[in-house]
């Protein structure tokens, strides 16, 4: 199966834009954001790309989730910067808005062409707890008429271990729509097990600083094959983040995990190129 992943892509000159928008007086926020982001878009300062995953033997999945560390490039600057400039400003929702809509939109278009690929969405803190979440997501995707099996949502731990019964009933109203949820970068600073019970999560993403090393490191190597041991055990599937060489691969499929992404599978691409890629059956050696 084949999953793609969409990163915000942002040019510097969007934060003059920010900034200006952390200026506009409150009670025309909501209008001014609501054009701002289609202007953005218009304008080839807000854009998508997609980031490739490996899933088993097969092509690949690929997320939509934000790639910080590939888009500083070309004046460009990485969601990393952007974001929490966004999240100040309140820009961070129709920001997300927008990518959660060219998210489904695009995977609809590949479900339409026979590539079928789920899309994940990272989700931020502020997107997270903004009211009826949950109507938002459900609402693009009627919109888009696109499954919502197609459709995996992506948090950081961060997010779910402040206030753990608000965010039961978050995630609960998620997963009702029928959506996959994940875990980004599992087991950096935020780690509790508890939630692993408590919370509907369907994916951890194991985080690239224990991947990096897993070929040299036997501690690293150990935490990485306890995490996949543990999901499996609990029914939850892993993905691990930032692989780059044949040996990180060759010890993750050993060991059982179920897909792997990082610049060993290819670096991010547009989504013209993606689509031109699985529209030539074009296959990866691994």
């Amino acid at each position: 199966m084949l999953e793609a992943g969409i990163g915000i892509l942002l040019y510097i000159g969007i934060i003059i834009v920010a900034q200006s928008f952390q200026e506009t007086p409150k009670e025309h926020a909501p209008a001014v954001a609501l054009g701002i982001v289609p202007a953005l878009a218009a304008w080839g300062l807000l854009m998508v790309e997609t980031g490739v995953r490996a899933a088993g033997k097969s092509l690949f999945e690929v997320g939509l989730a934000p790639f910080a560390q590939n888009l500083a490039l070309h004046g460009m600057i990485s969601p990393a910067k952007f974001i929490p400039l966004a999240e100040e400003t309140g820009l961070i929702l129709p920001i997300g808005e927008w990518v959660l809509r060219q998210a489904c939109a695009q995977a609809r278009v590949w479900l339409d062409a026979g590539r079928p690929l789920r899309v994940a969405v990272n989700l931020s803190a502020r997107q997270f707890r903004q009211p009826r979440l949950d109507g938002l997501i459900g609402g693009i995707l009627a919109e888009t008429g696109l499954d919502p099996a197609w459709l995996d949502i992506e948090l950081t731990e961060s997010i779910i271990v402040h206030d753990p019964a608000a965010v039961t009933v978050i995630l609960a109203s998620i997963e009702k729509l029928g959506v996959q949820i994940s875990i980004d970068d599992f087991g950096t600073g935020y780690s509790s097990l508890s939630y692993l019970k408590r919370f509907p999560l369907d994916v951890l993403k194991v985080d690239q600083s224990f991947v990096r090393d897993i070929a040299t490191d036997p501690d690293d190597a150990a935490i990485v094959r306890a995490i996949i041991t543990m999901a499996h055990a609990l029914g939850i599937q892993t993905i691990a983040e930032g692989v780059e060489t044949r040996e990180q691969l060759a010890y993750l499929r050993e060991n059982g995990c179920g897909a792997m992404q990082g610049y060993y599978f290819s670096k991010p691409l547009p989504v013209e190129e993606l689509t031109r890629l699985l529209r030539e059956q074009r296959r990866l050696e691994f």
